[in-house]
């Protein structure tokens, strides 16, 4: 079964249709689906893989005819024996010296396959889609054995660096690593606060809720934020490596939390609340252990001081790409740095955008109600 079918146009105009295979993500389906473009160079570099090895993530690509071209597995560890895959980062920073790499950040491809007609053009769009459904990878990492001759690898030279061990020598050949990140593939977007120059491009690119937002907050609330700033409203707009904007957030910090709290079960979240430790007497009873459990899980209560902030719009143009949702809401919670909460609050037949894989569901607890809340809880993700 495959889905989370998504659509891209390469540079060479061939429209690509790249797809998450999502059965197990193991290699062997892979091999099977694209067996047929089996070559001397994939024998070459994957030979260690096994056939029922599982991956993290693995990608088909398909051509405007659903020809499969290219697919890729990526694992969080290296395909490499005499490496143990709970100590790579050791291995990759003494040896290759590459001192950003996380384990968190970094992915490994264990096996790659591709059609030689589209030797020129597969590899970019692939990995692009890779960045595109991992928001956390910086880093993806190939590694080249040491048997294989340059000859073979000139396919990765466009889309990836060459990284050789930091101790050469010369005449002997090593096995190195071809390196790819995030940035190189998926910049992120430049976020920042509406100018004056930009009133066109917000209200091209709000459309139809612009006349909500006027209802709001007056005929002209662009220009009074612009003028007129304030701490709880926020206008940011994200423009992309041309300096186009490409999309606009609205958020505001104005937010009625006991409301929220009548319809909503928060308490989970601390009612949206900063919170505080509550003071307790210990008793001469108490024994040791109900003392250690309440200093390391001490109580909580709110203490009324709003813990959130309300996503009122969030646009964009056509072309939006799937981290651009990722880049917005980093830049979200930098505008209210003392805030651990973003809140929507959406229709419940409002379409599932793939930027809400961010938030969490919450139901209003009237089940006949049609109103459903996610809020976005601040993590290392958006820091």
């Amino acid at each position: 079964m495959l889905h989370d079918e998504s659509h891209y146009l390469n540079t060479f105009g061939t429209i690509v249709r790249v797809v998450k295979d999502v059965v197990g993500n193991r290699c062997d389906l892979i091999v099977e689906r694209v067996s047929r473009i089996q070559t001397h160079i994939h024998d070459l570099l994957f030979a260690r893989v096994s056939s029922r090895e599982t991956s993290c993530l693995s990608v088909v690509q398909y051509n405007e005819r659903r020809d499969v071209i290219s697919g890729i597995c990526l694992c969080n560890y290296p395909n490499i024996l005499s490496v143990s895959p709970d100590d790579w980062l050791t291995w990759l920073k003494t040896i290759y010296g590459i001192p950003a790499a996380t384990e968190r950040n970094t992915m490994f491809i264990h096996l790659l396959v591709w059609d030689e007609l589209y030797s020129n053009e597969f590899l970019g769009e692939l990995l692009t889609a890779v960045f595109d459904n991992t928001t956390f990878c910086q880093y993806v990492v190939l590694v080249i054995p040491s048997q294989v001759e340059p000859v073979h690898l000139s396919v990765f030279e466009q889309e990836m660096t060459k990284v050789l061990p930091k101790t050469v020598v010369r005449d002997v050949t090593l096995q190195f690593l071809y390196l790819t990140n995030r940035h190189r593939l998926r910049p992120k977007l430049k976020i920042r606060r509406v100018v004056e120059e930009d009133h066109d491009d917000v209200i091209e690119i709000i459309g139809d809720e612009g006349t909500r937002l006027k209802k709001l907050h007056g005929e002209h609330y662009i220009n009074k934020m612009i003028h007129h700033p304030n701490s709880c409203r926020q206008l940011i707009i994200g423009e992309n490596t041309k300096d186009s904007t490409v999309g606009v957030m609205y958020l505001n910090a104005t937010i009625n939390i006991d409301l929220l709290n009548e319809n909503f079960e928060l308490m989970p979240y601390n009612g949206l609340k900063k919170s505080r430790e509550n003071d307790r007497t210990v008793g001469h009873d108490e024994t040791m252990q109900s003392q250690f459990v309440h200093h390391v899980f001490p109580t909580r209560t709110p203490d009324g001081e709003i813990n959130a902030f309300v996503l009122e719009v969030f646009a964009t143009r056509n072309e939006m790409r799937p981290h651009w949702s990722h880049d917005f809401l980093e830049a979200a919670f930098d505008c209210f740095p003392h805030l651990e909460y973003c809140v929507i609050l959406l229709p419940f037949e409002h379409p599932c955008y793939q930027f809400l894989q961010h938030f969490v569901v919450k139901y209003y607890k009237l089940i006949n109600e049609i109103f459903r809340l996610l809020e976005c809880r601040e993590c290392t993700n958006f820091k």
